[in-house]
């Protein structure tokens, strides 16, 4: 290849944009590796949030379904009616939540009592029994005191727990004198109970309401978390939570994770759920970090590529219109010249200009003195806006006390009537008016002048003003 051929590639225009190709691709691969990190420290923090929104939601219901049932209680309830509707409310708005039972000390005074308002509730004959009998008539051996389960309502029952005696179930025993005793909210092992004629895989947390009385919350713990923590479960997180207290490999909930899981970022967080600990553990998937770090990757390069382009393009632009401006900066400069010389010329004219309006402007001023009159300029209103300085002469005033005056409070009142009539012929006519009249000078001295007018006519605003002069006039001699 011959030098002249070699020559235009060693150009600024071909390596400078070649040059800026290499420097993007290379600042591009910089952002990339750094981009990665950031990407994996994000996700990482994304996963921390992830868990510990579990855990807050866990904990928030939690709270909240305890308000809900010490407002059930307070509520003070005395029947059956009263408990179904307050109940009722209470399901409603946890969906999710298997039944709720009020329990209470009775006292073996008022067992027969007790027991004559369950038969009538329950129309058919209800004594107080242990969870293990199967008629509701098989009753309780006596004793001092009895915790009775004394309303119950479930979403779907083919029996009834009203008059069971709550202390009789051997899961609840521990649980319900802890509620009593310390008046704090526990909950039950994981346990399927035939305890209303459905057996299900229930847990039950026991509110308490006094020192009498305790509000017992059936939940499926599956349906119950899966509900609660619905809204923020991804396939890209899978999530378990067990019973720590209950030591059982089988979880309350698990949310099948899609992919192949990455133990390295699992994630645990204790939940206290009244007397007892739960375990959220949270894996994420591999395919998680992979993703987020290709969605970066992509767009990084992509627009590291597409930078570099563009300002390639653009610079090679740039010293393209270089090379175009280099030759034509030489034309420039010669117009330039023959600028120069064409604005010197017209200086020269401007100069003389200037001073043949110096010269009209004299003259003009030397008229106005010849003749011993003034002119001046009046706004639609008769204000005096300019007056020329041989007024002074004529009415001994100075220019500055006439500016702003009216003109017509300056006219003697006998012909002021006459005045206007002229200025309103020149605005109607649209011509030249004439008029003598006398002018009040200092200490109201008549000055008798012959004033001319024309009106200052605008096709939009109408008359704006006008402009007139007044020259002196002598008034004829008095016959002796």
């Amino acid at each position: 290849m011959s030098l002249a051929r070699i020559k235009p590639l060693l150009s600024p225009l071909t390596l400078l944009p070649l040059a800026l190709v290499l420097a993007g691709v290379l600042l591009t691969w910089q952002v990339d590796v750094s981009s990665r990190d950031d990407t994996r420290r994000q996700t990482e923090r994304w996963l921390a949030a992830q868990q510990l929104g579990y855990t807050l939601v866990l904990e928030q219901r939690l709270t909240l379904m305890q308000e809900s049932a010490r407002r059930l209680a307070d509520a003070r309830i005395n029947s059956l009616q009263q408990f179904r509707h307050q109940a009722t409310g209470f399901l409603e708005q946890y969906p999710d939540v298997r039944g709720v039972e009020v329990i209470r000390r009775i006292p073996d005074a008022l067992r027969d009592l007790i027991e004559a308002q369950l038969s009538q509730e329950a129309q058919q004959p209800v004594r107080f029994r242990d969870w293990q009998s199967e008629a509701t008539d098989d009753a309780a051996p006596e004793r001092d005191q009895y915790l009775v389960v004394r309303w119950a309502l479930a979403r779907s029952t083919s029996g009834t727990t009203a008059g069971i005696l709550a202390d009789s179930v051997p899961l609840w025993r521990q649980e319900l004198a802890t509620t009593l005793s310390e008046q704090t909210l526990t909950a039950t092992a994981l346990a399927s109970l035939e305890l209303d004629g459905t057996p299900a895989q229930t847990i039950r947390l026991f509110v308490p309401a006094s020192g009498n009385e305790l509000i017992a919350i059936a939940i499926n713990p599956e349906r119950w978390l899966g509900a609660t923590l619905g809204g923020q479960l991804t396939a890209q997180l899978g999530v378990k939570i067990h019973d720590l207290t209950q030591h059982t490999k089988a979880p309350l909930f698990e949310y099948p994770l899609s992919g192949e899981a990455l133990p390295a970022q699992t994630l645990r967080t204790e939940v206290r759920v009244g007397n007892r600990q739960w375990m959220v553990t949270t894996v994420p998937a591999h395919g998680l970090f992979q993703q987020a770090t290709a969605r970066s990757r992509q767009t990084i390069w992509l627009v590291g590529l597409a930078s570099s382009a563009v300002a390639a393009v653009l610079v090679a632009w740039l010293l393209a219109g270089r090379r175009r401006d280099q030759r034509q900066r030489a034309l420039a400069d010669q117009s330039r010249q023959q600028l120069t010389q064409r604005l010197d010329n017209i200086g020269v004219e401007k100069q003389i200009l200037h001073q043949a309006l110096a010269e009209s402007g004299d003259r003009s001023r030397d008229l106005v003195r010849l003749v011993g009159g003034f002119v001046c300029e009046l706004d639609e209103d008769l204000r005096i806006g300019f007056v020329s300085e041989p007024a002074t002469d004529m009415l001994s005033i100075a220019v500055a006390e006439l500016s702003g005056q009216s003109l017509a409070q300056r006219v003697a009142p006998s012909y002021r009537d006459n005045f206007i009539a002229t200025l309103k012929a020149a605005r109607e006519e649209r011509r030249m008016q004439r008029i003598d009249l006398d002018l009040l000078g200092a200490d109201d001295r008549p000055v008798p002048v012959t004033v001319r007018v024309l009106a200052q006519l605008h096709p939009v605003d109408g008359c704006t003003g006008y402009r007139l002069s007044a020259v002196p006039r002598h008034r004829p001699a008095r016959e002796d």
